[in-house]
């Protein structure tokens, strides 16, 4: 009996630390070389498909659940290692036309990389 309340306990619990936390989707859009995990990232606020813009899109990363403030500390860290495996030396907060309906938040950024020579 012992064994099987164990066995329970264990199911549950990993059950629910498996649940909880934030869920990190990546998106690549177009081929740029991957960067290290801890690259010199950009954070900006700017439309990169803008007439003239200098950013081209690379990617999206997509954070389900966590914070709901896409500037704040966590949802950078997670953020940031997508980012630069996706070959982006920037990142912008997508607006979202239409609020979630879903309870969890859902950050969307767009992962860029500049067009052309740096200015």
């Amino acid at each position: 009996m012992r064994v099987s309340q164990f066995a329970w306990l264990s199911c549950s619990l990993l059950s629910a630390l498996t649940a909880c936390g934030p869920v990190v989707t990546t998106v690549q859009s177009s081929s740029a070389p991957p960067q290290l995990g801890n690259c010199a990232l950009q954070y900006i606020d700017v439309d990169p498909t803008a007439p003239g813009s200098p950013w081209e899109i690379v990617g999206q990363v997509i954070v389900q659940g966590g914070h709901h403030d896409p500037a704040s500390k966590q949802a950078r860290a997670r953020v940031a290692p997508q980012a630069c495996r996706l070959g982006g030396e920037a990142v912008t907060p997508l607006k979202d036309p239409q609020p979630s309906p879903d309870a969890e938040p859902v950050l969307n950024y767009a992962v860029l990389k500049r067009c052309g020579p740096p200015a």
